[in-house]
């Protein structure tokens, strides 16, 4: 993540092959998805590690997805995190989001 120019492949493979494709196979679920993993996975795509308004709006985009995803997974990847660590990186990811595109699914997780 720290390299700017991979950001967008680096998130798309985090929301593809890691939050997607691990989560429908069982051993993986439940070996890799530990509260440890699913904290270090939302701060790596989280300010101040991916300061994410200040990236195109494909990024952001597909940060918000993940986010989405995570919200989604309640039971596998939401409730090992802290609430208010969720909260404040989504609300610091949002931060003067303008995109039409984007807005459409920031409305959705708020």
């Amino acid at each position: 993540m720290r390299d700017i120019y991979c950001v967008l492949e680096s998130v798309i493979i985090v929301s593809e092959q890691i939050i997607e494709k691990g989560l429908k196979i069982e051993a993986i679920k439940s070996n890799m998805f530990t509260q440890s993993f699913v904290t270090k996975l939302l701060t790596s795509i989280s300010t101040p590690n991916l300061h994410v308004p200040s990236y195109n709006f494909k990024t952001r985009g597909a940060v918000y997805k993940i986010y989405e995803q995570i919200s989604f997974q309640k039971t596998d990847l939401l409730d090992k995190l802290d609430r208010s660590l969720f909260v404040s990186c989504v609300l610091s990811s949002i931060e003067n989001e303008a995109d039409p595109r984007n807005l459409l699914v920031v409305f959705d997780l708020m």
